[in-house]
Formats: structure tokens, sequence, C-alpha cells
């Protein structure tokens, strides 16, 4: 019985002992596996975003480099659509007949009004979306300028004009997706009371790199995405010239332009005279290709009217008729006063015809005895310079 006893004591701990290396060796196995298999998800995830890094890098380097590493641009997509706007300002027009007056004399010369709903970054009218959207308390606060705008587009359906709302964007003042938000509602108002179009300001400084570019594109799919709800929209960026320029933000504009309807350039701090700076001119010479492309909106907001209407007439020298004026213009301030022609005296040259054959320093003739002259025969044209005989002297 001792025998038998110790026999299956020793028999149980085997079995003990090779369970517990067979459950080793399976959790190895299991752990090895596990770890090749996150390892290679690791590896892949690893080489896809570094292929999304490569992809994503902005262009750099030479011409030649860039030029293979940037995707050709296309026009598919882009708008073709061409404005000539003038401004209209809601502050200088407090009756409906000045805004009537106003819009009639536009519809003579432009085909879209430009209204500014904001000022220093702040609407210019009480928004009852935003009121509502912000939960503002009815305060009687005045509505007098909404009734403008509302005037206004009135005014313009009536003349079959376009209207474009010119607004500065929350962008930087707020977080992306609250600046998104506050500026899509507003949007979307403009768009049910008659605009045909946003144009977004002070998206970006004259400054800004590829990171701020990125930035303002996020916020405007964001304001995209919002008004997708509300039918047909059309919406417009407007960056400073200096980001078009740099061959650096190529891809970074385009992916931008991707997400508006179209794009627009704020030329109004470039000069005409060549005063160090690139020029008007020589700006839009180097943007020929985003001219083509984009059909590249000129905004033009300078202060000073001879600036301004130097601009204008350079940009009718280089055929761009895509053309947005902020401020109120009118067709004769943007005609530039032509340099007056001197009339120089042309002096004829004196012929042989108009030499006098008598001598001028002559003061006297021969008289007669009365003091009366004597009169000359004049010699026959044959003779005239004749001596003695048929030879000429």
């Amino acid at each position: 019985m001792r025998y038998y006893r110790y026999r299956r004591k020793a028999s149980q701990k085997a079995k003990t002992i090779f369970f517990r290396i067979l459950f080793i060796l399976a959790a190895a196995v299991l752990v090895t596996g596990f770890a090749v298999l996150t390892g290679n998800l690791l590896l892949q995830k690893v080489e896809n975003a570094e292929e999304q890094l490569e992809s994503s890098v902005p262009p750099s380097g030479n011409a030649a480099g860039r030029e293979e590493n940037t995707p050709p641009l296309t026009t598919d997509g882009y708008s073709s659509l061409n404005v000539f706007a003038s401004g209209l300002d809601l502050i200088l027009h407090d009756t409906e007949d000045s805004l009537f007056a106003r819009v009639h004399t536009i519809a003579q010369t432009y085909n879209t009004v430009s209204v500014e709903v904001t000022r220093g970054g702040e609407l210019v009218y009480v928004s009852p979306a935003l009121s509502t959207l912000l939960r503002m308390p009815d305060t009687g606060v005045n509505t007098e300028f909404y009734t403008r705008l509302l005037n206004t587009i009135t005014a313009a359906k009536a003349q079959n004009l376009r209207l474009s709302a010119v607004m500065s964007s929350s962008l930087g003042r707020m977080d992306n997706d609250t600046a998104a938000l506050i500026d899509s509602t507003i949007a979307a108002e403009l768009y049910v009371m008659g605009f045909d179009e946003i144009l977004f300001t002070d998206l970006l400084t004259a400054e800004a790199d590829t990171d701020a570019i990125n930035n303002a594109r996020r916020y405007l799919q964001a304001v995209h995405d919002a008004l997708s709800g509300t039918g047909s929209f059309s919406m417009g960026a407007c960056l400073p010239s200096s980001i078009y320029l740099d061959a650096e933000n190529a891809k970074q504009v385009q992916m931008l332009s991707s997400v508006v309807d179209f794009l627009a350039m704020d030329a109004s701090a470039l000069t005409v005279a060549n005063t160090g700076a690139m020029t008007l001119s020589e700006v839009c010479a180097a943007l020929a290709g985003n001219f083509e492309v984009y059909n590249l909106r000129v905004v033009l907001k300078t202060a000073d009217p001879v600036l301004l209407s130097a601009q204008y007439n350079t940009l009718v020298h280089l055929d761009i008729t895509n053309v947005q004026f902020i401020r109120e213009t009118t067709p004769e301030s943007m005609i530039a006063a032509e340099i007056p022609e001197i009339e120089i005296p042309i002096v004829e040259a004196e012929t042989e015809e108009s030499i006098p054959t008598t001598n001028p320093y002559a003061t006297t003739s021969p008289k007669d005895e009365a003091g009366n002259p004597i009169p000359t025969e004049t010699e026959p044209e044959e003779t005239y310079y004749k001596t003695e005989g048929d030879s000429w002297y």
C-alpha cells in the first residue's frame, strides 16, 4: 500500500509539473504571436504616417524641386465668376431713398454691390440669429442698421445686382470651433436675407506661415460644413498678396481653395510707383498662374482716392476685370488724370523762296531830284546771274 501511495503521489506531481510547463509554453507562444502582430501593425502605421508626412510637407528648395513635389494645378472646381463690385456704406445712407439712389447709381456701371457687415471685427447691425444663438434678451436695441441692410437687399434685387457681404472672420479672437459656429450662424442669416456670397477677410496676416494657413483652412471647412444645410451658397476667402507670392505656400493655398468657392487677394497695400517694394503690376505679373487657375479676385479698400484710382487703372492696363471695391466708388473717381500735352511750336526751315531778295540792312534807295524813289527794272530770271556773254559767273 505504501508503494502505491508513493507512486500515485509521484505521478500527480509529475502531471502538475507537466501542465505547468505546457501552460508556460502556450503563454510564451501567445505573447510572441501578439508581439509580432503588434509590431507589424505599428510598422504599418509608421510607414503610413511617413507617407502622409511626405505628402503634407510644403515644397521647398529650388523651383525645379517645387515643380516636382507640387501637384499640377487645374481649373476644375474653381469659380469662373467675374465680379465688378462697388462698395456701399450703410453708415453713409440713413434713409431709404438714399440707399435706393446709391444702388441705382451702382447699377449703371457695376454688376455687384459690396456691403461691409463688420467694422473693426464687430457687426454693424443687430443680428437676430446671433442674438438667438447667444440667448441674448430683447432689450429693445436699435435695429436701424438691420433695416438699412434689408432695404439695400431689396434695392439691389430690383436692379438685378449681385450682393456680396464682406465679413471679418472671428478667427484669432476665439477658438476655432466657437469662431466657426458664430460666423456660420451670421453667414446663414445673410444668405436667408438675400446675399449671394460671403467674402471672409482677416483670415491671415501678411507674415502667416503654413501652420496658420492650415488653421484657416480648418476654420473655413467648419463654416462650409455648417452652411451645407442652407442650400445654394457661395463663400470666398480674401488673403494678403504676400501669401500668394511665397512659393512655399502653394500647396497650402491649393488645399484652402478646395473648401471655398473662390479666392481673393487684398491688394490695398500695394503701390503703383517703384519705391523698392513690389508694385501692383509686378505682383500681378508674378501671380499670373494664380489668376489663370483660381480666377483670382482683386480686392481694393484703399482709403487714399488718388492711390485707389491709380491701382484700378493699373488693373485695367493689365486686363484684370475681376475686381471688388470695399469702399464706395464712382466711375469718375476711377479715371486717372491725364498729363496735359505741351504743344511745342514747329519752326519751319527757311527755303530759297522765303529768303528776301532785297538787302534787309539797306536803309536808302535811289531818288530823283524831287526826292521820289527811282523805279528799277527787275532783270529777267534767265539773265539774273549772267555777265556779258552766255557764261555763268
